[in-house]
C-alpha cells in the first residue's frame, strides 16, 4: 500500500525527546522532582533517599507510559481541561419546552 496521504509528514517526526519524553514534559517533571530534594534534605538520607526515589518513580513512570505511543498526549490532556463537557453548564442552548395538560399542548411561557 503506497498511499502518500497515509504517510507521516516530517512535522510529526521532529520532536526533541529527553528520556523518551517530550522535552517540555521532561522539564516540568524534572522541576517537580527537584522539589522532592526538600524531602531528601529535610528527612535525612535514611528516610529521604527512599522517598525521593519512590516520588521520582511515581512522577516519571506514568509519564513514560502515557507518552510511549503518543508524544502529543500531554497537549490533548491540556486541551481537554479547557473544553466543555456534557455535564458542563458553561454553554447552554435554550430549549422550547411543552407541557401536556389534558388535550392541550402548552408552552412553558403560557403557564
Amino acid at each position: 500500500m503506497n498511499n502518500p496521504s497515509l504517510k507521516n509528514t516530517s512535522v510529526f517526526q521532529h520532536q526533541k525527546l529527553i528520556a523518551n519524553l517530550p522535552d517540555k514534559v521532561f522539564v516540568i517533571a524534572l522541576f517537580i522532582t527537584l522539589s522532592e530534594a526538600f524531602l531528601f534534605f529535610k528527612l535525612g538520607i535514611l528516610l529521604g533517599l527512599p522517598l525521593s526515589i519512590a516520588f521520582a518513580y511515581l512522577i516519571f513512570k506514568p509519564l513514560y507510559l502515557i507518552h510511549q505511543n503518543d508524544l502529543n498526549a500531554w497537549r490533548i490532556y491540556l486541551k481537554t481541561l479547557h473544553t466543555p463537557t456534557a455535564l458542563d453548564a458553561r454553554y447552554t442552548t435554550p430549549k422550547h419546552m411543552l407541557v401536556v395538560k389534558g388535550k392541550q399542548l402548552l408552552s412553558i411561557q403560557d403557564i
